[in-house]
This record gives structure tokens, sequence and C-alpha cells, in this order.
């Protein structure tokens, strides 16, 4: 099952990195400094971009992997060894 996009972009948010320079930026908007809020927003949404890109990269690789794999099981049938693909 592919997970949806937006779902795979929130998850990005969810790292000690990321939670770390969203509070950064939480305390530098409470001492009103706006260019560390802004640099730190910046630095935030530039990280989860390029993780999200990297993740949907590879689950794209993962399903081009998937596809070209041929299923095949080793059986035995009426007493005979066999394959069964799918």
């Amino acid at each position: 099952m592919v997970e949806p996009l937006w779902k795979m972009f929130v998850k990005q948010f969810a790292g000690l990195m990321h939670m770390v320079i969203g509070l950064a930026a939480l305390l530098s908007m409470s001492t009103q400094n706006w260019s560390d809020v802004t640099i730190l927003m910046v630095l935030l949404f530039t990280s989860v971009t390029s993780g999200f890109l990297a993740e949907k990269n590879a689950q794209a690789s993962m399903q081009a992997l998937n596809a070209g794999l041929e299923k095949k099981w080793f059986v035995k049938r009426n007493g005979q060894d066999c394959y069964v693909s799918q």
C-alpha cells in the first residue's frame, strides 16, 4: 500500500532535529527576533522538504524493484516438484 504524499510530508516533522528547530523558532518568536525566526523556518522547511523528496524517491524505487520481481514458489503437486508463479 502506498502512503499518501501529504501524510509522508507531515511525518517528516516528527524527527527530533525538526522538533528542536521548531522549538528554537518558537523561542525566537517569543523574543521577537524575527530574523532568527525566518532563518530557522527556512531551515526547517528545507530540511523537511529534502527528507520528503528522498523518501518519495526511495518509495518509487522500491515499487519499481517489486514490480520487476518474478514471484515463484517451489511446490510439490501430485508427488512432482514444480514451480508456481503468480
